[in-house]
Order: structure tokens, then sequence, then C-alpha cells
């Protein structure tokens, strides 16, 4: 399949409320783990917070993949918020028409502030022949949103116009309604067996085959080689 993954770079994915990692660190963890159990796949990455960039088209080059993916952080995104619309709709249009069957996979804590309506983006994306499936990360519980540190290294958590410490907790809710409007499932990023079960949903048969450029191609190197020792054997001759 050509699967796309929309992942959430916004502030909230800073929490650290999956043991000790940060949401984050843990997603990227999860696509890794995804990308090795369904290795016949080509991906593509596309950040999201309050806007989303491409900063991977699908390829076959799981390497290069997983370098943009461990390249992504909060920063790679132009405006704040959370606007997990904006990343399928984005996602969404990377395909070519006429492929291999397509799935976007969201990522996120699932909190929605800003842009389309992630659950119409989805359905947007099922009517042309787009799967989208989701995967939570992040906890119920939840935590505090870190904004930086002080001069002393001490951090600093988001607040809101209140003065109130922002807590984050993980919408499972929310993005499960996204998937069921996509016509994928729902995950959670911690989960025991979830990448097993959603490589196994993002694993099809396809009609066409992905022609490789190289096959078929004549070798010219031995030719050359030849040539270059006979030369050099006229050379030593001379």
């Amino acid at each position: 399949m050509d699967v796309v993954v929309a992942l959430d770079v916004s502030d909230s994915m800073g929490v650290a409320d999956m043991g000790s990692e940060y949401r984050l660190s843990a997603a990227k963890g999860f696509i890794k783990g995804l990308v090795a159990a369904a290795p016949g796949n080509r991906y593509g990455l596309v950040l999201f917070s309050g806007d989303a960039v491409v900063t991977c088209p699908l390829t076959l080059d799981h390497d290069a993949f997983i370098t943009f993916l461990e390249d992504a952080d909060y920063n790679k995104t132009g405006l704040p918020g959370t606007a997990v619309g904006e990343g399928i709709l984005s996602a969404a249009t990377r395909f070519r028409k006429g492929g291999l069957p397509r799935a976007v996979v969201v990522v996120s804590d699932g909190e929605n502030t800003y842009g389309a309506d992630p659950v119409k983006a989805a359905a947007t994306a099922k009517e042309r022949g787009v799967k989208v499936v989701t995967v939570g990360a992040g906890t119920r519980r939840g935590g505090r949103v870190p904004a930086g540190y002080d001069f002393f290294g001490n951090a600093i958590w988001k607040q809101d116009k209140d003065g109130k410490v922002v807590v984050s907790s993980l919408d499972a809710d929310a993005l499960r309604s996204v998937a069921e409007a996509g016509g994928g499932s729902y995950f959670d990023a911690s989960g025991a067996g979830s990448v097993k079960s959603l490589a196994k949903e993002l694993t099809a048969k396809a009609k066409k085959e992905i022609k490789d450029p190289f096959k078929g191609a004549k070798e010219y190197g031995p030719w050359f080689a030849l040539a270059a020792a006979a030369l050099l054997m006229a050379a030593i001759i001379i």
C-alpha cells in the first residue's frame, strides 16, 4: 500500500505521560515499528500543528523515511495549535491517482484546536478512496504542556488566559470518530499488539506491481573494465 503518516508535532505532544517518554518520542517509536512490521509499503510523512507540511514524499527508501521521522520536531511547522483536519487533508493529496491502495495514518493526542473539522476531513479522504486510521499518543490522565525553560533551566508550563497551567489529555473518542469517518480503525500507541494489528490492516495485495527502474537494465561495467585492461596492457608493451 501507499501510506502517508500525518504526525502531530504540536506543543501537547511534548507531554511526558507515556511512562518515561514524551508523546512525540513514543509516536516515533510506534511508527518505526509499523515500518518494520509492514516493509512492503511505500511511506510518506506529513507534520502538522497549526498547519501542515510535507517533509517526506512517498518512498520505498525506508531509511530515508526514518531519517525524516527522527528529524520531526515541534518547530517544523509555522503555526501554533493542533489542526488534525489540516493534517489529514494535506496527507490525502500526496497520493498518485490510479496507484496502489492508499491510507493516511494520523498519529496524535487527538486534541483539535484549529482548522478544518477532522471528522469531515476524514470523510472527504474516504470519498477520494483514501482510508484514514488513527493512532492515539498519550493517556486520559494527561499531563502539563511544556513551554520551554527559564534562565535557571527550570521547566516552564503552558498557561491559559486565566493563568492556570494547561493539562493535555488523550482524546481517544475524537480519534475513534475520525477513524470511523475515514473507514479505518483506532489504535493505541501504547497498546500491546497495536503495531502488528495496524500493520495487518495496512497490508494489501495490490494488482499493480511497483516496477524497479533498474530491473532489466544492461550491465556495461565489465566491458569498460575489459577495455581499460586492454589499454593498460598496450601501454606496458609500448
